[in-house]
């Protein structure tokens, strides 16, 4: 789990004397910027929860750097990972030639020039449905998913002092966002192609990442990255179930959901 989901299981051992279902969706990249919107599902077999009390509570015990800004009622079936539709990560690099101490630990510093129109031309590359295993960690946790992600809009913005990158998609692998990321930038330095990422992407699984040599890029530091949104599906009945084809147990809760439980 994230900090954020390990910090509210933690705590609402506190707050509740019942037992509860926690699910969580966000980053996990250690050292990053974190996440502006992060959402944990939390299931009790409870009817009625008071929610302004529920919100104070834990505000009153999370660390400073995480607070809850909303409850809803959803349907029991409705997971905060399983029903996400998209995800905007966004990734922050300094490039003025002196760096901001004030920024250092929110963006990543680039010295050398950066060729944005190549830059552009690579993020370009990584949009659409593709094999992303080579844009992936070496973590098993990598290997055992879908590989296959369709990114659907991947931006590079000018901010003041720096460039911003601003990626969409419905999922990601482990840390693909920072190797994606590392190979744009190496683009705007001019050791990587356009052509080089496609020849990658076509790669996909057919080549291990424990027996590939190591690409032309380095995974982009963490510190730079954010999770700038979490897109869900609209529920306005929270009587229908959100995944009707897929098992349930007796509360209407997803059966595949591998929650945290807490007592």
């Amino acid at each position: 789990m994230t900090s954020t989901a390990n910090s509210v299981q933690r705590h609402s051992r506190g707050l509740f004397k019942y037992k509860l279902q926690i699910a969580y969706n966000g980053t996990n990249y250690q050292g990053c910027q974190g996440a502006r919107t992060q959402v944990v599902s939390i299931s009790s077999n409870r009817d009625e929860i008071d929610h302004p009390r529920l919100m104070l509570g834990m505000n009153g015990l999370l660390p400073r750097d995480i607070r809850v800004k909303e409850f809803r009622r959803v349907p029991p079936d409705f997971s905060a990972r399983y029903s996400a539709l998209g995800k905007l990560y966004c990734y922050e690099l300094h490039t003025d030639p002196v760096e901001d101490p004030l920024l250092s630990h929110m963006r990543l510093h680039v010295v050398k020039p950066l060729n944005t129109f190549m830059m552009r031309s690579a993020a370009k590359a990584f949009v659409g449905e593709h094999d992303f295993t080579q844009f992936s960690s070496t973590q098993a946790k990598s290997l055992s998913r879908n590989p296959c992600k369709t990114i659907q809009s991947f931006d590079l913005d000018p901010i003041p002092g720096g460039l911003r990158l601003a990626v969409y998609a419905s999922g990601f692998l482990y840390r693909q966002v920072r190797h994606m990321v590392g190979a744009i930038i190496a683009a705007g330095l001019g050791t990587v192609n356009t052509q080089t990422i496609l020849d990658y992407l076509a790669l996909g699984a057919s080549v291990p990442l424990a027996g590939r040599k190591k690409p032309p890029w380095s995974a982009a530091a963490a510190k730079g990255l954010r999770l700038e949104r979490v897109d869900f599906a609209p529920h306005a009945d929270i009587s229908v179930l959100m995944h009707p084809d897929l098992p349930h147990d007796e509360f209407g809760r997803l059966v595949t959901e591998p929650l945290v439980v807490t007592e």
